[in-house]
């Protein structure tokens, strides 16, 4: 189900997250190419900042490490494009202008939507995102998202407020733990996403009073996502074993 650029693109977050380096930055390279074209999440309504890691002539799907999969191809896309977002920070380039940018609209297209929930978005995107805030180099940044709010992406007045269009960085964190405090305050929500998801970038954040009380949460719930993959076990062991340690 996942393509050969997304399964390169996870090779090589894992190989950065064990070892923090990369041992062939090629990869990167081939994204670059990949930034503002035909597939990528927003290209249809004028982003071109976004990493199209699918074709566009196919029906996208993704199944993550730790088992959950795609709910359509819009999501899978936009999935898909914040792991190769997420590769590009985990090696400290957030402050490269097309990563600046294609955060900028990663958060144009998620979090600064005024519907509150899960901001038209699948949990399984939204969890995945929580690595752009615990990767970023200036998460408490005030500085407004440079995000062009002209672009026909954001012209729907139900998910966006034109009154209300200056986001930083530090509006985006917050933002972020509301949802996850929000999220953990009911188990029930969690049956289609593994907490394993929510538990890595989470752990990776700055010590902060909530943060703290969302992975206390979080750490006492069942993982109600299950799955028939020895694969996907180890992964949620190897998580598991970095919450231990974090404690």
């Amino acid at each position: 189900m996942n393509n050969e650029l997304l399964a390169n693109i996870q090779t090589n977050w894992n190989q950065l997250r064990d070892t923090g380096s990369l041992n062939d930055t090629s990869i990167l390279d081939i994204l670059l190419s990949r930034i503002g074209i035909e597939g990528a999440p927003g290209y249809d309504c004028g982003i071109r900042s976004t990493f199209s890691v699918f074709p566009p002539n196919i029906n996208a799907e993704l199944i993550l490490p730790t088992g959950e999969k795609s709910e359509s191809d819009e999501d899978a896309r936009f999935i898909a494009h914040i792991l190769a977002l997420r590769l590009f920070l985990g090696a400290g380039l957030g402050f490269e202008s097309r990563i600046v940018d294609a955060i900028a609209n990663t958060y144009g297209l998620s979090w600064t939507k005024k519907i509150g929930g899960n901001y038209e978005c699948s949990t399984v995107a939204l969890a995945n995102s929580i690595w752009l805030i615990a990767l970023d180099p200036k998460p408490e940044s005030d500085m407004p998202l440079d995000i062009d709010w002209s672009l026909p992406c954001f012209q729907n007045e139900h998910l966006w407020d034109k009154n209300y269009n200056l986001f930083s960085r530090y509006d985006i964190k917050e933002r972020m733990l509301d949802w996850l405090i929000y999220m953990s305050i009911d188990e029930k929500k969690l049956v289609e996403i593994s907490i394993f998801t929510f538990l890595e970038p989470i752990i990776r954040m700055k010590n902060d009073s909530r943060v703290k009380m969302i992975l206390s949460k979080f750490s006492k719930y069942e993982d109600y996502h299950h799955s028939d993959s020895a694969v996907v076990l180890m992964e949620k062991k190897r998580i598991l074993n970095l919450l231990i340690q974090k404690e």
